[in-house]
Protein backbone atom coordinates (compact mmCIF):
# COMPACT_ATOMS: atom_id res chain seq x y z
CA UNK A 1 0.00 0.00 0.00
CA UNK A 2 0.94 3.48 -0.10
CA UNK A 3 3.30 4.97 2.34
CA UNK A 4 1.66 8.43 4.24
CA UNK A 5 4.00 10.81 4.90
CA UNK A 6 2.73 14.39 6.87
CA UNK A 7 4.73 17.37 8.52
CA UNK A 8 3.66 18.39 11.85
CA UNK A 9 5.27 21.05 13.61
CA UNK A 10 8.18 21.17 11.14
CA UNK A 11 8.81 17.61 11.77
CA UNK A 12 8.27 14.54 9.56
CA UNK A 13 5.59 11.80 10.54
CA UNK A 14 5.75 8.84 8.65
CA UNK A 15 2.69 6.72 9.10
CA UNK A 16 2.26 2.94 9.64
CA UNK A 17 2.66 1.15 6.25
CA UNK A 18 3.00 -1.89 4.78
CA UNK A 19 5.47 -4.11 2.89
CA UNK A 20 4.89 -7.19 1.20
CA UNK A 21 8.59 -9.34 0.05
CA UNK A 22 8.73 -13.23 -1.69
CA UNK A 23 5.03 -13.55 -2.73
CA UNK A 24 4.12 -13.34 1.75
CA UNK A 25 0.37 -13.26 2.78
CA UNK A 26 2.04 -11.12 5.53
CA UNK A 27 3.43 -7.78 5.85
CA UNK A 28 6.33 -6.10 7.03
CA UNK A 29 5.11 -2.77 8.83
CA UNK A 30 6.89 0.07 9.60
CA UNK A 31 6.44 3.30 10.34
CA UNK A 32 9.00 6.39 11.36
CA UNK A 33 9.06 10.24 12.60
CA UNK A 34 11.84 13.32 13.41
CA UNK A 35 13.31 13.24 16.57
CA UNK A 36 14.37 17.00 15.45
CA UNK A 37 15.72 18.66 12.90
CA UNK A 38 17.76 16.42 11.10
CA UNK A 39 17.05 12.59 13.11
CA UNK A 40 15.16 10.20 11.81
CA UNK A 41 13.54 7.49 13.92
CA UNK A 42 12.38 4.01 11.89
CA UNK A 43 10.27 0.70 13.80
CA UNK A 44 9.72 -1.93 11.80
CA UNK A 45 8.53 -5.56 12.40
CA UNK A 46 7.40 -8.80 10.76
CA UNK A 47 5.56 -11.90 11.51
CA UNK A 48 5.76 -15.34 9.49
CA UNK A 49 7.91 -13.32 6.44
CA UNK A 50 9.18 -15.78 3.79
CA UNK A 51 13.44 -15.76 3.93
CA UNK A 52 15.73 -16.63 1.03
CA UNK A 53 19.04 -17.71 1.90
CA UNK A 54 21.75 -14.64 2.18
CA UNK A 55 24.06 -16.62 -0.03
CA UNK A 56 21.78 -16.27 -3.40
CA UNK A 57 24.00 -19.04 -5.04
CA UNK A 58 23.15 -21.50 -3.07
CA UNK A 59 21.89 -24.72 -4.46
CA UNK A 60 18.34 -24.45 -1.87
CA UNK A 61 16.43 -22.06 -2.95
CA UNK A 62 13.23 -22.98 -0.55
CA UNK A 63 12.27 -19.76 1.88
CA UNK A 64 12.17 -20.15 5.23
CA UNK A 65 10.03 -17.67 7.31
CA UNK A 66 11.45 -14.85 9.24
CA UNK A 67 9.85 -12.52 12.45
CA UNK A 68 11.11 -9.97 13.50
CA UNK A 69 11.20 -6.68 15.33
CA UNK A 70 13.86 -3.50 14.56
CA UNK A 71 14.68 0.13 15.45
CA UNK A 72 16.54 2.05 13.33
CA UNK A 73 17.84 5.71 13.41
CA UNK A 74 19.89 7.93 10.82
CA UNK A 75 21.22 11.20 10.49
CA UNK A 76 20.01 13.31 7.87
CA UNK A 77 22.59 15.67 5.80
CA UNK A 78 21.38 18.64 4.15
CA UNK A 79 21.81 16.66 0.95
CA UNK A 80 19.14 14.91 1.83
CA UNK A 81 20.67 11.58 2.27
CA UNK A 82 21.06 9.51 5.55
CA UNK A 83 24.36 8.75 7.28
CA UNK A 84 25.68 7.32 10.68
CA UNK A 85 22.51 5.06 10.85
CA UNK A 86 22.39 3.07 13.35
CA UNK A 87 19.76 0.68 14.98
CA UNK A 88 19.19 -2.92 15.98
CA UNK A 89 17.15 -6.16 15.51
CA UNK A 90 15.91 -9.17 16.63
CA UNK A 91 13.92 -12.23 15.52
CA UNK A 92 13.85 -15.81 15.09
CA UNK A 93 13.50 -17.71 11.80
CA UNK A 94 12.22 -21.57 11.13
CA UNK A 95 13.04 -23.97 8.52
CA UNK A 96 15.85 -21.20 6.90
CA UNK A 97 18.98 -21.65 5.08
CA UNK A 98 22.09 -20.23 5.34
CA UNK A 99 24.96 -20.45 3.35
CA UNK A 100 23.00 -23.74 1.58
CA UNK A 101 22.85 -25.48 4.88
CA UNK A 102 19.25 -25.76 6.40
CA UNK A 103 18.36 -25.06 9.85
CA UNK A 104 15.27 -25.67 11.81
CA UNK A 105 15.45 -23.10 13.88
CA UNK A 106 17.58 -19.40 14.01
CA UNK A 107 17.79 -16.70 16.67
CA UNK A 108 19.41 -13.95 15.74
CA UNK A 109 19.96 -10.44 17.74
CA UNK A 110 21.98 -7.88 15.54
CA UNK A 111 22.71 -3.81 16.47
CA UNK A 112 24.89 -1.62 14.11
CA UNK A 113 26.54 1.70 15.33
CA UNK A 114 28.52 4.08 12.79
CA UNK A 115 31.70 1.90 13.11
CA UNK A 116 30.70 -1.62 13.69
CA UNK A 117 27.96 -4.43 13.08
CA UNK A 118 27.40 -6.14 16.36
CA UNK A 119 26.34 -9.38 16.70
CA UNK A 120 25.26 -10.28 19.94
CA UNK A 121 23.35 -13.62 18.92
CA UNK A 122 23.24 -16.22 16.08
CA UNK A 123 22.47 -19.40 16.83
CA UNK A 124 21.57 -21.94 14.00
CA UNK A 125 20.41 -25.27 14.69
CA UNK A 126 19.56 -28.05 12.32
CA UNK A 127 19.12 -31.61 12.14
CA UNK A 128 22.97 -32.05 11.31
CA UNK A 129 24.09 -29.10 11.01
CA UNK A 130 24.81 -25.96 13.62
CA UNK A 131 26.22 -22.95 13.56
CA UNK A 132 26.92 -19.62 16.14
CA UNK A 133 28.30 -16.32 15.79
CA UNK A 134 28.98 -13.32 18.03
CA UNK A 135 31.14 -10.55 17.63
CA UNK A 136 32.01 -7.55 16.65
CA UNK A 137 32.51 -6.79 12.16
CA UNK A 138 33.35 -3.71 10.51
CA UNK A 139 31.23 -1.89 8.60
CA UNK A 140 33.29 -0.09 6.40
CA UNK A 141 34.43 -1.24 3.37
CA UNK A 142 33.74 -4.64 3.44
CA UNK A 143 31.92 -5.87 6.95
CA UNK A 144 35.06 -7.48 7.89
CA UNK A 145 35.11 -9.52 11.44
CA UNK A 146 36.75 -7.12 13.60
CA UNK A 147 36.43 -9.77 16.60
CA UNK A 148 34.11 -12.23 16.58
CA UNK A 149 33.69 -15.97 17.94
CA UNK A 150 32.27 -19.00 15.82
CA UNK A 151 31.20 -22.26 16.10
CA UNK A 152 30.46 -24.56 12.74
CA UNK A 153 29.69 -28.35 13.50
CA UNK A 154 29.31 -30.29 10.43
CA UNK A 155 28.96 -27.62 7.64
CA UNK A 156 28.83 -29.13 4.48
CA UNK A 157 31.27 -26.70 1.81
CA UNK A 158 29.64 -27.93 -1.18
CA UNK A 159 26.27 -26.44 -0.43
CA UNK A 160 27.47 -22.95 -0.59
CA UNK A 161 29.43 -21.08 -3.84
CA UNK A 162 30.34 -18.36 -2.18
CA UNK A 163 32.02 -21.43 1.11
CA UNK A 164 33.20 -22.87 -2.51
CA UNK A 165 34.46 -19.63 -3.61
CA UNK A 166 36.69 -19.10 -0.71
CA UNK A 167 37.77 -22.27 0.09
CA UNK A 168 41.96 -22.16 -1.13
CA UNK A 169 42.46 -23.38 -4.57
CA UNK A 170 45.32 -25.59 -2.62
CA UNK A 171 42.23 -27.49 -1.79
CA UNK A 172 40.16 -28.22 -3.94
CA UNK A 173 38.48 -30.20 -4.71
CA UNK A 174 36.93 -30.31 -1.46
CA UNK A 175 34.10 -31.98 0.67
CA UNK A 176 33.24 -33.71 3.84
CA UNK A 177 31.63 -32.21 7.11
CA UNK A 178 33.26 -29.24 8.31
CA UNK A 179 33.16 -27.75 12.03
CA UNK A 180 35.57 -25.11 13.66
CA UNK A 181 35.75 -23.46 17.11
CA UNK A 182 37.54 -20.48 17.46
CA UNK A 183 38.16 -16.92 17.31
CA UNK A 184 38.36 -14.96 14.29
CA UNK A 185 40.05 -10.98 14.25
CA UNK A 186 40.88 -8.36 11.68
CA UNK A 187 44.59 -9.13 10.58
CA UNK A 188 47.76 -6.17 10.49
CA UNK A 189 47.03 -6.10 6.81
CA UNK A 190 44.91 -2.92 5.17
CA UNK A 191 41.35 -3.52 4.02
CA UNK A 192 41.30 -2.38 0.13
CA UNK A 193 38.24 -0.49 -1.69
CA UNK A 194 36.63 -2.60 -4.14
CA UNK A 195 35.49 -6.11 -4.82
CA UNK A 196 37.08 -8.97 -2.73
CA UNK A 197 38.26 -11.71 -3.94
CA UNK A 198 39.40 -15.26 -2.25
CA UNK A 199 43.05 -14.21 -1.52
CA UNK A 200 42.28 -10.25 -0.45
CA UNK A 201 39.46 -11.82 1.79
CA UNK A 202 42.05 -14.34 3.42
CA UNK A 203 44.55 -11.59 3.74
CA UNK A 204 42.14 -9.56 6.11
CA UNK A 205 41.37 -12.26 8.58
CA UNK A 206 43.27 -13.98 11.51
CA UNK A 207 41.73 -17.43 12.76
CA UNK A 208 42.43 -19.27 15.70
CA UNK A 209 41.15 -22.19 16.79
CA UNK A 210 40.00 -26.08 16.39
CA UNK A 211 39.28 -27.26 12.85
CA UNK A 212 38.11 -30.58 11.67
CA UNK A 213 36.82 -32.43 8.50
CA UNK A 214 34.98 -35.70 8.43
CA UNK A 215 34.13 -37.99 5.44
CA UNK A 216 35.92 -35.40 3.14
CA UNK A 217 37.82 -35.24 0.27
CA UNK A 218 40.68 -33.01 -0.31
CA UNK A 219 42.30 -32.68 -3.85
CA UNK A 220 40.43 -36.09 -4.55
CA UNK A 221 42.26 -37.84 -1.17
CA UNK A 222 39.82 -39.68 0.71
CA UNK A 223 39.98 -38.12 4.39
CA UNK A 224 37.98 -39.89 7.06
CA UNK A 225 39.25 -37.05 9.45
CA UNK A 226 41.23 -34.69 9.93
CA UNK A 227 41.60 -32.45 12.71
CA UNK A 228 43.96 -29.10 13.04
CA UNK A 229 44.53 -27.06 16.33
CA UNK A 230 46.81 -23.97 14.86
CA UNK A 231 46.05 -20.54 13.60
CA UNK A 232 46.20 -18.43 10.69
CA UNK A 233 47.70 -14.90 10.39
CA UNK A 234 46.27 -13.36 6.90
CA UNK A 235 49.59 -15.09 5.35
CA UNK A 236 50.87 -17.75 7.45
CA UNK A 237 49.57 -21.44 8.51
CA UNK A 238 50.90 -22.84 11.91
CA UNK A 239 49.83 -25.98 13.38
CA UNK A 240 50.08 -26.33 17.14
CA UNK A 241 48.88 -29.85 16.50
CA UNK A 242 47.48 -32.07 13.75
CA UNK A 243 45.57 -35.62 13.59
CA UNK A 244 44.52 -37.27 10.41
CA UNK A 245 43.21 -40.38 9.63
CA UNK A 246 42.74 -41.71 5.90
CA UNK A 247 41.96 -45.45 5.87
CA UNK A 248 44.67 -47.51 7.37
CA UNK A 249 47.29 -44.71 7.63
CA UNK A 250 47.54 -42.68 11.00
CA UNK A 251 49.66 -39.45 11.06
CA UNK A 252 49.88 -37.22 14.40
CA UNK A 253 51.73 -34.23 14.43
CA UNK A 254 52.89 -31.57 17.52
CA UNK A 255 54.98 -28.93 17.79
Amino acid sequence: GATQVSFIGGKIQIAPSYIYINRSSEPIRFSGYTTSANTLQLLAAGNLIPFRDIDISSDDYSPGIVSFVSTASAFIEKAGHLDAYTGGISGQMHNATLLGQAFATTNFTFAVTPAHLLVSQLDAVGADAEFSCEGRFLRAPHFVPDEVTVRLRRIDPTKSRLMDRLTPDALQPFSGKLSFEGQVVRSMFPAESGMLDKRSFLSLINLNGVLTLEDGKIQNQDIDYLGIDGSWNGRNVSIRNSHLRAGASVIDIAV
